[in-house]
């Protein structure tokens, strides 16, 4: 069963006795281990991955949350990868959210080269790293059998080192436009 084409951002809002408040922004990307899927992975690492991400820095650092994390999934089909963004008490998810947007949006490639740079040696260094040892080498080939494209394996490292800033940027692009958001509040009362 294949999901009908989405025509505008889906939205869902949970409230519940909690003490914690997230937005969470999703959108689709391409299947594992697509081309697409590496980039979307880099630009995930730009935009949530450590202290010098763009969003840490526009939102933990100044206080807005208390974390920022993403989550992209290796399946071999479209699927969601998320931006959960964990807000620090008294802040707004509305406010938040068209934060986030706004700035993903306004992002320049003077600003995303620097971390493209990085994010790129840091995956590139953390997969080669899992090749150090059986183990991670069985689980992280299983991933790739799992998708039906197991040869690709041997490429990972090429297929990362060609992610350059433009298709980075474009995947930004691409990525956040309105009919491909799935947006979501938990509202803790």
């Amino acid at each position: 069963i294949r999901e009908p084409k989405q025509e505008g951002i889906r939205r869902i809002s949970i409230e519940r006795p909690s003490s914690t408040n997230i937005v969470s922004i999703g959108f689709k990307h391409q299947g594992f281990p697509s081309e697409d899927w590496f980039v979307t992975s880099i630009m995930l690492e730009v935009l949530a991955s450590g202290p010098e991400s763009i969003l840490q820095k526009l939102l933990v650092d100044t206080g807005k949350a208390s974390s920022v994390e993403s989550m992209i999934e290796p399946g071999s089909e479209v699927n969601l990868a998320f931006i959960n963004i964990n807000l620090a008490p008294g802040q707004n998810h509305d406010e938040i959210e068209h934060l986030t947007l706004i700035t993903i949006k306004e992002l320049t490639n003077d600003l995303i080269t620097p971390l493209v740079k990085k994010a790129k040696a840091h995956i590139v260094t953390s997969e080669l790293y899992s090749r150090d040892s059986s183990s991670l080498i069985a689980g992280e080939l299983t991933e790739y059998v799992s998708s039906g494209q197991w040869e690709i394996y041997g490429k990972t490292i090429e297929l990362l080192e060609a992610v350059t800033v433009k298709k980075v940027r474009d995947c930004l692009t691409n990525s956040f436009i309105h009919s491909n958001l799935t947006i979501g509040h938990f509202i803790g009362k």
